[in-house]
């Protein structure tokens, strides 16, 4: 790669327009025809004179893309691809190359109708697309991704790349609502991703969730069952609410950790598997193996608040096919002001009543009234509250200072059904 390529190609990466990124890497390649795929389609698809590819979802072999994705490496077609696959061979496409973008999950994919034998180099194009990956991950509308370039935000991203290249274990740290699952999809590199919530998981049923059951092993086990370490066998298993689990189920896990080997409940051999875990929790648990990323609350990286509130404006006009609407200066200060307790979900469930409530253009802070008052401000009388409005202030007022189980103690409530409640609400 020359050098002037590599200078193109990194001013590119700098540029916050994904299609001149994609026309350095075809430049690079010599490719005809360029497309990013991310997880919601298609977002550019280009010809090398500039020009938009047109049905672009017709252009794409969905064979390739998919084995691309779940081998994650890039990946020439064949002689025998370019022969068997219909949608290739219809359109007389003499090569393909399809890189995979690692953090936003996506792909892209580059092609040629009229030359044989491109796209030789694939450890530079490997090197090129990551440059274009990270760039993705970073723009304010990057779809899958983590949206913030704020401090915080910027050594997460650091700290993302060097964790998802080594192959140990991960445990994700963050209050509800700051994209633990998120990050456990950008370390995801290859093969399935399985999510299970652990708060959610009956106690007499965890280690037949984790590890499978044979047949008959217990009372309506009527089939043998693999559990959720070997149906992530090769990819990754996302934990969710890792804390929820009782010390047993902890140490069976660490067990399977050390080992990288399950025994089904009723079986005695055991079977072994190929599996990353990455864990997630709201609380700060004392020791952790392996790698620990604490993911920054929205109150802590404020000017994070407009690029995301712009970004979900977007899909909330694609998702409600209606007009898009604008904050005003008034309800972008309202927003700033907000603790945000639930993190980036409540904001987004904000965005949406207020967007689909407003019959005008423009939100006012008054379509945002219904956000819960700032700390210190005056408490209106509330007369007999209900159970749920209870408990809805109560998790409000202290879950920054208190742990979920101490909250579900002092209510009288399982941890499980307070947690289930917080995710209701968006807290």
């Amino acid at each position: 790669m020359k050098d002037d390529e590599i200078v193109t190609l990194l001013n590119a990466a700098a540029e916050p327009e994904p299609s001149r990124i994609l026309d350095a890497l075809m430049q690079f390649a010599q490719a005809e025809r360029g497309f990013i795929v991310l997880r919601d389609g298609i977002t550019v698809a280009r010809h090398m004179d500039g020009d938009d590819v047109r049905r672009a979802n017709e252009k794409v072999s969905r064979t390739l893309l998919e084995r691309a994705l779940i081998e994650g490496k890039p990946l020439v077609a064949s002689d025998a691809d370019l022969r068997d696959i219909e949608s290739l061979q219809h359109q007389k496409v003499r090569s393909v190359c399809v890189v995979p973008l690692r953090v936003t999950g996506g792909a892209v994919y580059l092609d040629h109708r009229y030359q044989r034998g491109l796209f030789e180099d694939l450890t530079t194009l490997d090197r090129c697309a990551a440059v274009l990956d990270r760039a993705l991950a970073r723009r304010p509308d990057s779809v899958g991704g983590l949206i913030g370039t704020s401090p915080p935000m910027r050594a997460l991203y650091k700290a993302l790349e060097r964790v998802a290249e080594a192959p140990y274990p991960v445990l994700v740290i963050g209050e509800s609502g700051t994209g633990k699952e998120l990050v456990a999809r950008m370390i995801h590199r290859r093969g399935p991703f399985v999510v299970a919530n652990c708060a959610t998981l009956p106690e007499t049923l965890v280690d037949s969730e984790l590890f499978g059951h044979a047949k008959g092993s217990f009372t309506g086990a009527d089939r043998d069952r693999a559990g959720l370490f070997e149906q992530a066998h090769g990819g990754l298993l996302f934990l969710d609410e890792i804390a929820c689990l009782s010390s047993g189920a902890q140490e069976s896990l660490l067990r399977v950790l050390e080992t990288g080997e399950v025994r089904r409940i009723g079986e005695s051999k055991p079977v072994t598997v190929n599996v990353r875990v990455v864990a997630a929790t709201n609380e700060d648990l004392e020791s952790t193996d392996g790698f620990r990323l604490d993911l920054p609350p929205l109150r802590e990286r404020r000017e994070d608040l407009p690029p995301i509130a712009e970004h979900w404006l977007d899909r909330i006009a694609m998702e409600t096919k209606r007009g898009r609407k604008q904050l005003s200066k008034g309800a972008l200060g309202a927003l700033l002001e907000h603790r945000w307790p639930g993190n980036v979900r409540e904001l987004v469930n904000a965005l949406r009543r207020a967007a689909s409530l407003s019959e005008s253009d423009v939100l006012e802070a008054a379509d945002f009234a219904f956000l819960a008052p700032r700390p210190g401000a005056p408490a209106e009388p509330a007369g007999i509250l209900s159970i749920d409005e209870h408990i809805r202030e109560t998790l409000m007022r202290f879950s920054d200072s208190h742990e979920l189980q101490e909250i579900a103690d002092r209510l009288g409530i399982s941890r499980k059904t307070l947690w289930e409640k917080k995710k209701k609400w968006g807290l």
